[in-house]
């Protein structure tokens, strides 16, 4: 239960305590580092501006009872009151948006998704100067090839699904994998000389 104020001019005004629960679209394009901005809205859809006014305190939102996450890091968060005004009705209809900024900290992912991915490359162009009498060239192409592709599945396991772009974490995967397929089908092709 929750107290209101009620003030000598009959105006009524009701802090009401809530947790919300809510969802955002979020643009992958440059996972693992992103930043995302997410929307929350407040407003009546029933009762217009003169019954009802969703209105902010005129501080920035306060951040007293942020609880600090590992995965994303809090970088702003704003908020804007404006009155929407319907064809239908001539009283206006307020709308208190929250704009949440945040940025993925992406050490995590660089450590075990960038890092390996580098290494097997550099293990390729490697490949190169083993001798051919070596005979282990075309295995070891084979080998980063499939590590590749592991290291591909957890990359899409890990991603949030959505359509609505190819990361470029996924691109470069995927060109990395073409290039270890090339350098393996000249190293073949080097060796039946």
């Amino acid at each position: 239960m929750t107290n209101v104020v009620i003030n000598s001019a009959g105006y009524v005004t009701w802090m009401a305590p809530r947790v919300f629960r809510s969802s955002c679209n979020i643009d992958i394009y440059f996972f693992p580092f992103d930043d995302q901005k997410c929307l929350l809205e407040f407003g009546s859809w029933t009762y217009g501006g003169y019954d009802v006014n969703t209105t902010t305190e005129s501080v920035p939102p306060s951040l007293t009872y942020f609880v600090h996450n590992d995965e994303w890091e809090l970088l702003a968060i704003g908020d804007k009151h404006e009155d929407i005004y319907y064809v239908c009705c001539p009283e206006p209809y307020p709308l208190v948006t929250f704009t949440i900024y945040v940025r993925r900290r992406s050490m995590y992912y660089l450590i075990f998704l960038v890092s390996p991915c580098l290494l097997f490359s550099i293990m390729t162009i490697l490949g190169f100067y083993l001798p051919p009498e070596a005979g282990e060239r075309v295995g070891l192409g084979i080998t980063v090839l499939l590590a590749f592709t592991v290291f591909l599945l957890m990359v899409s396991e890990l991603m949030p699904p959505t359509s609505s772009a190819v990361p470029l974490i996924v691109c470069y995967y995927g060109v990395t994998i073409m290039l270890v397929m090339f350098a393996t089908f000249m190293t073949i092709l080097i060796l039946n000389l």
